[in-house]
């Protein structure tokens, strides 16, 4: 069943659009184009997670991740670059040129759609296919809540 529904048919809608799906992962192989329409699995992480674990140090976050489903209308053609042949990427980017949507993923991958109009649609499905965790370090790039200030050397393993 389908949650949620966000819809594009201007480049600020896509915008907001880029923002849900930015870090989130597009199935390549499972790209289908049918009767003008382009249909891309994805899995979307919620924005929340689901559990916390850890200490000052160390957090660990998980995250479920729900079926999801983007739609492009009015597809003339469309181009995959996937020079890795890994079948899926995380979504960098959404874009519009006036003549195609583009999505810029992380491995790299460039996925083209011609359009004859901007029409896209997402559909975020209630059911949850996995999940993922993330592993917040008090030295690393993504600090935890509660820890100890960042020394000017990364040190974290004293206090003043």
């Amino acid at each position: 069943m389908v949650s949620r529904t966000i819809t594009a048919t201007s480049t600020r809608e896509l915008d907001e659009l880029g923002a849900v799906t930015h870090d989130q992962w597009m199935d390549l192989d499972g790209i289908n184009l049918f009767e003008g329409e382009l249909t891309i699995p994805m899995r979307i992480a919620e924005d929340e997670p689901s559990s916390m674990s850890g200490g000052w140090w160390k957090r660990d976050s998980v995250y479920k991740r729900r079926r999801a489903m983007l739609k492009i209308a009015n597809v003339i053609d469309y181009q995959i670059e996937d020079k890795a042949k890994i079948g899926g990427t995380d979504v960098n980017t959404i874009t519009f040129d006036g003549q195609a949507v583009v999505i810029e993923g992380g491995m790299p991958v460039i996925l083209s759609a011609q359009v004859s109009a901007l029409a896209a649609t997402m559909e975020i499905s209630d059911e949850v296919v996995d999940s993922i965790t993330l592993h917040d370090y008090a030295g690393g790039r993504l600090q935890s809540e509660g820890p100890p200030e960042r020394l000017a050397d990364g040190d974290t393993s004293s206090r003043e």
